[in-house]
């Protein structure tokens, strides 16, 4: 999304498709912990099986765009750093009308309720983890 609003003009993302975006550096902080917790603790050595990880919430590419982006704009030396002229308008589109060689799903969300409950955790929603990333980078 960066990349192409670096380049100006207006943007199409597709508004029908939607997860909650997760960002690798919670995905990593989510495994440390785990892994901490199983190593120091009899309580959690004997919890095996899968286990859905992502941030909570709901949001399509389209709304991500648009926050992330909002986001940038409202903050000046990012938005310098970044060389982002003006916020472009972000138009919602369908899948239908952003075909890709792949069949993407409608809905990527993943429940982490086992997670959270085994492991006494609670995830943090999309737009927080994204704050975060924008925070630190």
């Amino acid at each position: 999304m960066v990349r192409l609003a670096q380049r100006g003009g207006d943007l199409r993302v597709v508004d029908d498709q939607f997860g909650a975006p997760t960002p690798a550096v919670t995905l990593a902080d989510l495994t440390a912990h785990m892994i901490d917790r199983h190593q120091a603790s009899e309580r959690y050595r004997p919890l095996r099986g899968v286990y859905h990880a992502s941030c909570v919430g709901r949001t399509s590419w389209h709304g991500f765009a648009v926050t992330l982006l909002e986001k940038l704009f409202t903050r000046p030396a990012q938005r310098e750093s970044l060389r982002l002229g003006s916020l472009p308008k972000i138009e919602p589109i369908p899948t239908s009308a952003y075909p890709l060689p792949a069949r993407r799903p409608a809905n990527s969300q993943l429940s982490v309720d086992k997670l959270e409950a085994d492991w006494g955790l609670t995830m943090p929603d999309w737009q927080s983890a994204l704050e975060t990333v924008l925070r630190d980078a």
